[in-house]
């Protein structure tokens, strides 16, 4: 008897053991993730320096830093909340749905937590997705937005339009969600949920879409466009910037989907964290010789920035379905990228005459909403399995239901985001908020935020 009773404390106290170590993996590794994500604002920083005149650089690098000290704020205060709050009232399945509304500046109540989720290391891996998503739409405004037009974004999108999204895919209770529970009761939409692994809509077309936006109400630089409305080209500090803010993004896009692997708290999921980095790797080399070959083929040269934006287009396209598809699948999810990177470029200028400083709305746009379409079809099987626990699959493989409701995430995103950024930037710009007025200045004039020298 008193055997037993020893085998079963030490059978408890090893299961223990295991569950805590199993915890620390998941904040380790989610730690980690969010560090390597966050470091991408190094990217967005070159990125953008190197797209700009060298006189703007300094002003530009200012209003960088402080995106991220007011989306750290206002991200812990409300976005959070919004994003994976729980529902107050727990009867009520359509506003637990839609927006989370406990946790509001979130300081250690692991109860008010929805199941799987790691507190802390979790908030802060989800705060450096919404700077991922404001760094998106700023980069497109670069030389002529304000502060306040900075400041503006990192508060209002990354404090509440955002989270809502994230909220909808990503937290158990969101409706579109696929890992949805509510009540301990499942009721995925179309029987399958939107499959968003790591935010081709939920991160990349919300911030687009705000980027469309604001670049339309914004208006171009001057000598952008000439009175008949054709593009000129605008000088550019630096290629070697540019090429260095790509593979900074590169590397920290990694954060992102490998990061996501334990989001949900799963220690299986890490079996998934290699095929993700492979799938992630060929969609955007794939996606880089295509984006050159075009180009190639229209202008006889080979272009930096159509090999970097392909490039880049390739990394946002595989977020949705870097988890569920083979890596054949990957690389032509990337092909493609390349091909769709070029047509949304063109439209941006030709169609609808925005002046995007960084091409967000081609890369993140058009790239995050194929990429939906791209899992739609290729989602196959034995992933599906694995990640999301269901049989459905992807068009090539004899399903459907997984292309309607990555579409149907899509366009309510871009309703949603529309719905609020769009009045706001028209009330800014209106109101005389929303533009700087030192494009015509000298560097040494250039500046909003003085600097002090020692």
């Amino acid at each position: 008897m008193a055997t037993t009773q020893s085998n079963t404390a030490r059978i408890e106290e090893l299961s223990n053991s295991l569950s805590a170590l199993n915890g620390d993996n998941e904040n380790s590794w989610l730690l980690w993730a969010g560090t390597l994500t966050l470091f991408m604002q190094a990217g967005f920083f070159c990125l953008e320096a190197g797209s700009v005149q060298t006189k703007h650089v300094t002003n530009l690098l200012i209003k960088s830093i402080i995106d991220v000290c007011f989306v750290a704020v206002f991200y812990w205060g409300f976005g959070y909340a919004f994003a994976y709050g729980a529902s107050v009232d727990q009867s009520n399945k359509i506003n637990a749905g839609f927006i989370g509304d406990t946790n509001f500046f979130y300081s250690g109540n692991p109860t008010e937590l929805q199941p799987n989720f790691e507190g802390y290391a979790h908030m802060f891996f989800q705060f450096t997705f919404a700077c991922v998503a404001v760094s998106i739409v700023t980069s497109s405004l670069a030389e002529r937005a304000s502060t306040f037009t900075y400041v503006f974004i990192s508060v209002f999108f990354a404090g509440f339009v955002y989270p809502v999204v994230s909220h909808w895919a990503w937290a158990t209770r969101g409706y579109l969600c696929p890992w949805q529970n509510f009540q301990g009761k499942k009721d995925l939409y179309l029987r399958v949920g939107t499959i968003d692994f790591a935010g081709s809509s939920v991160v990349h077309l919300c911030a687009a879409t705000a980027a469309f936006w604001g670049c339309f109400f914004l208006g171009p630089r001057k000598g952008r466009f000439d009175a008949a409305g054709n593009a000129s080209a605008l000088p550019s500090q630096s290629a070697t910037m540019k090429v260095l803010g790509a593979l900074l993004l590169f590397v920290g896009t990694y954060g992102m989907t490998i990061g996501m692997t334990y989001t949900h708290g799963f220690a299986g999921f890490s079996a998934v964290a290699g095929r993700v980095a492979i799938n992630t790797t060929l969609s955007a080399a794939g996606a880089a010789i295509t984006s050159v070959f075009i180009c190639g083929l229209k202008t006889g040269a080979v272009d930096l920035t159509s090999l970097l934006n392909g490039f880049m287009t390739g990394l946002v396209s595989i977020c949705s379905g870097c988890a569920t598809v083979a890596p054949w699948a990957a690389f032509l999810t990337g092909v493609f990228a390349g091909m769709v990177y070029q047509g949304g470029s063109w439209l941006s200028v030709h169609l609808f005459r925005l002046d995007d400083v960084t091409d967000a709305v081609a890369i993140h746009g058009w790239g995050g909403l194929w990429g939906m379409v791209a899992t739609g079809f290729l989602s196959r099987g034995p992933e599906m399995l694995e990640v999301y626990g269901s049989t459905t699959v992807g068009i090539i493989y004899g399903g459907g239901r997984i292309l309607g409701a990555t579409l149907v995430h899509s366009f309510v995103n871009m309703a949603w985001t529309s719905l609020w950024m769009a009045p706001s930037f028209w009330i800014c710009s209106h109101i005389g908020v929303m533009r700087n007025d030192t494009e015509d200045k000298t560097a040494v004039e250039t500046s909003e935020i003085e600097m002090t020298k020692a």
